[in-house]
């Protein structure tokens, strides 16, 4: 039997009961190397020039609240050259414990340098590369461009190799999946596990829409010649992604003294997910966004989520973001416990389930 999951239940605990921040998203660039179709930050994307400055960033760690760690987002957030200096920063001043990077993993050299060079800073806190990698070849490129399924499988082969003699790496599988995704999807998490990351999530596409793209990028990154492809999926969709799920614990888990619970998390997620999308139900708790959390993007802009507009700027508004949540969030924060703005984001849903556990499982059972 693993037991080395008792520490993440410790956590897990331990953030039921402590309530305010616990981390924050920073969208570090707009620059990225890639147009993913079904990105939700596409229309935002760019080239850095409006970025926060490495002294900006000081600025804010200065009035960061004592917190885990930090989610990086963009844009490629392993594009930014000073992301090393960044995590660096959290560390010696914030005394961060962990850092999430999301990347598309394309560029290996550049992945592997920032990846290892972050490792070195510090042994304590956790590294985990959240490399992109959706189901498999003819999908993924078409998703993502011609090509980079090979460089991302390849990337996250030497991740493996270098975590090896960097043991505060961890290496996860993120595949973002629309209804494309679906009639491969088992057989790719199979062959993920041969990958041998840590870890395997599965996000489902935000909007049940992308675009498709004639491939020709102008100036204010805006593409002619677009066409959209309904991605909505079923409810005989989302009984797959729930197959897939404990499929994942299955293969990652069957041996943690947790498996029951993540079992338990897998089944209550997907179906959260599906009556959230298709039938427009309400979460069996509040959103905790704003609470344990909030956004910084790359401008400066605070919000309390990535779907709700900003409260303020950092350039304008001073470098507090507390205080600017604090003084200016009453009316989202009205709306969230009304649960106006009820979402399928993963990474919230996930939340609010962690630190409602007992409330939310009550009923969601109930309702079932």
């Amino acid at each position: 039997m693993n037991l080395s999951n008792l520490a993440v239940l410790k956590s897990v605990l331990g953030n039921m009961i402590k309530r305010d921040y616990l981390g924050f998203t920073l969208f570090v660039t707009t620059i990225c190397n890639l147009r993913c179709q079904y990105c939700f930050n596409l229309e935002n994307l760019g080239k850095g020039t409006d970025d926060l400055t490495f002294e900006e960033i000081e600025k804010l760690s200065n009035y960061l609240p004592p917190m885990n760690g930090v989610l990086y987002s963009g844009g490629e957030p392993l594009i930014r050259q000073d992301i090393v200096e960044i995590s660096n920063l959290f560390i010696q001043k914030n005394h961060f414990k962990g850092f999430i990077i999301p990347t598309n993993a394309v560029d290996m050299e550049n992945t592997l340098l920032k990846i290892e060079a972050i490792s070195n800073l510090n042994p304590t806190p956790e590294i985990v590369a959240c490399c992109g990698l959706d189901v498999f070849e003819d999908t993924h490129d078409r998703l993502r461009g011609k090509g980079t399924y090979k460089k991302v499988t390849e990337t996250i082969q030497e991740l493996v190799k270098l975590k090896q003699s960097k043991k505060n790496i961890s290496i996860l599988i993120n595949s973002v999946l629309g209804k494309s995704s679906i009639p491969q999807l088992n057989d790719f998490i199979r062959f993920a596990r041969t990958l041998n990351p840590d870890l395997h999530s599965l996000e489902v596409v935000r909007d049940e829409k992308i675009q498709i793209y004639d491939g020709i990028f102008h100036g204010n990154n805006k593409a002619l010649n677009t066409e959209t492809i309904f991605q909505t999926m079923n409810s005989d969709d989302f009984d797959i992604v729930k197959q897939a799920r404990l499929l994942i614990d299955e293969l990652y888990r069957k041996e943690d003294i947790l498996y029951g619970l993540y079992k338990l998390r897998s089944n209550m997620m997907t179906d959260l997910q599906r009556d959230t999308l298709l039938y427009n139900k309400k979460w069996p708790a509040a959103c905790m966004a704003g609470r344990t959390g909030f956004v910084v993007q790359s401008n400066g802009d605070i919000s309390v989520c990535e779907n709700l507009s900003p409260l303020g700027n950092l350039r304008k508004d001073g470098f507090d973001p507390i205080k600017i949540i604090k003084d200016r969030g009453g009316a989202q924060f009205q709306g969230i416990q009304n649960h106006a703005c009820d979402c399928a984001h993963y990474v919230y849903v996930k939340d609010m389930l962690e630190h409602n556990f007992p409330g939310a499982l009550a009923k969601y059972l109930t309702q079932k």
